[in-house]
């Protein structure tokens, strides 16, 4: 995995090293189902953890396995992920973008707290794509 794969996982991904199939559900926008179907045909990694009552099981992933996962499966470049979201900005409402537009420097200012990308993206080609 190249730095801008590394970068992508780790804002896609929380930073845990099991993952409960609910933060793959907000992580990638994937349906409970899905992910447990995932599971079960051995696509995704995951083990069966007793959730402490002993009537329920409880899916734990490790992230390493959900990353393997996502290299394999995918079709995309984080370049192209960038462009996915900023199609999603472009649907939004009047109402919705100005909240974003409240939320941005925040975001901005937290991810350059944390991390700094390793290479340049170039949002105009990734809005070229959208328009």
């Amino acid at each position: 995995m190249n730095e801008i794969e590394q970068f992508h996982f780790d804002r896609l991904l929380p930073r845990k090293e099991m993952l409960r199939v609910r933060d793959l559900v907000l992580s990638l926008g994937l349906s409970e189902s899905t992910v447990e179907k995932l599971c079960d045909t051995g696509q995704l990694p995951c083990l069966r953890i007793n959730a402490g009552s002993g009537r329920r099981m409880t899916r734990m992933l490790p992230r390493d396995g959900v990353i393997l996962f996502l290299l394999q499966a995918r079709d995309y470049e984080p370049a192209d992920y960038l462009a996915g979201v900023i199609g999603l900005l472009g649907k939004l409402s009047l109402p919705g973008l100005r909240i974003v537009h409240e939320q941005l420097p925040k975001l901005i200012e937290a991810a350059g707290a944390t991390a700094k990308p390793p290479g340049k993206i170039n949002l105009n080609l990734a809005l070229k794509k959208h328009t």
